[in-house]
């Protein structure tokens, strides 16, 4: 994975060796914790569950059990694993912004994608905005 504090120079370095693609705004998106949102979703809805139409808590076997969640130690120990993300917005032709695109997947430190949109502005110039992003156990995020 690419390092936080390196995605910029990864990415401007890529940009570089692809003169048909042009970088229209770039943007980060703060850092996540990973499982955050799902931990989150899975709360509600188990409360959603839980509860009776005059928001009582329900008896029986579906009653929320009062002992702390377990999680797993390595996680514990470290804080957890954080999601640094980018938001790029690159235009060029179909071909220039494919060819960015698989220089970026054959990379040997590699990026995750969360999104990619192509919208034709005029052919044949396009305009790809795309989430990238990278994992760490550090909460810091790099400025741009």
């Amino acid at each position: 994975m690419v390092p936080p504090d390196h995605m910029r120079s990864f990415l401007e370095g890529l940009l570089a060796t692809h003169r048909g693609v042009e970088l229209l705004g770039i943007k980060t998106i703060p850092a996540e914790l990973v499982g955050e949102q799902i931990s989150s979703a899975k709360r509600d809805q188990s409360g959603a569950r839980l509860g009776n139409s005059q928001g009582a808590p329900a008896a029986g076997p579906q009653a929320k059990s009062t002992e702390p969640e377990k999680v797993p130690t390595g996680l514990a120990t470290v804080g957890g694993i954080y999601q640094h993300g980018i938001e790029l917005r690159l235009a060029g032709s179909y071909n220039d912004l494919l060819g960015y695109l698989t220089a970026l997947e054959r990379m040997p430190k590699q990026l995750l994608w969360s999104s990619a949109s192509l919208v034709v502005e005029q052919y044949p110039r396009s305009v790809l905005v795309l989430r990238l992003y990278t994992l760490s156990l550090e909460r810091n995020w790099l400025t741009l």
